[in-house]
């Protein structure tokens, strides 16, 4: 989809809050350790109607404790390196509507492993003020990296010579995490892996995905 299609979008503005955004993100451990109560969001569409849904796992014995969601028209199409933008808004009203609070969120995008070094969870984190890990399934452009070869392997990522987090293998897929806001890159890497069940995101996550899906059919 091209920009062109939509003249009022000024990505170059987007850029320069991402830029404030990053400016103000927090890269040491400022969260309860260990973590017992470990959040996910995530956000799904159907066509340009999205449903976010939050969910907050006990972590020491995956029971969910409570899910929330928030359904509305996504303010801008997908733009790689501004999915901010498109999910942020609702992923925010979703994480204000539980009951249950958390220690650490995890959202389904990058953190620092961005361009301007603030992708959706470092917008989340930044914003609401909580600590924030970005889990994606795919690589932004530019990364460096080395690909694990066995499964639970890591591997640093970097981008512009910068360490921003972690590769790990999980069976043919990987998972590309990175601090969002208040969590430091290895505890990223070490909650993430805490979290990780059967499936291929972490269970609060994929718990997130699930929900969101299934609430918009």
């Amino acid at each position: 989809m091209s920009k062109f299609q939509y003249p009022r979008l000024n990505l170059n503005r987007f850029e320069r809050a991402q830029k404030i955004i990053a400016s103000k993100v927090i890269t040491s451990d400022i969260f309860r350790s260990p973590p017992r109560r470990v959040a996910g969001v995530d956000v799904s569409f159907r066509g340009e109607l999205g449903c976010a849904a939050s969910v907050v796992v006990d972590i020491l014995c995956m029971e969910v404790l409570d899910v929330s969601y928030a359904i509305g028209e996504a303010p801008i199409p997908y733009y790689p390196g501004f999915l901010g933008f498109r999910e942020v808004q609702l992923s925010m009203k979703s994480i204000k509507r539980l009951r249950e609070w958390f220690d650490i969120l995890l959202c389904n995008g990058h953190g620092i492993a961005h361009p301007r070094f603030c992708g959706l969870a470092s917008h989340i984190g930044v914003v609401l003020n909580i600590p924030t890990v970005g889990v994606a399934l795919n690589p932004l452009k530019d990364f460096e990296y080395e690909k694990p070869s066995r499964e639970g392997e890591a591997k640093p990522i970097f981008y512009s010579g910068r360490h921003v987090g972690y590769v790990i293998r999980r069976g043919a897929k990987y998972l590309f995490i990175s601090p969002g806001n208040m969590v430091s890159p290895d505890s990223s890497l070490e909650i993430v892996k805490i979290c990780l069940g059967i499936h291929t995101l972490p269970e609060p996550l994929h718990l997130a995905h699930i929900y969101s899906k299934s609430y918009l059919w």
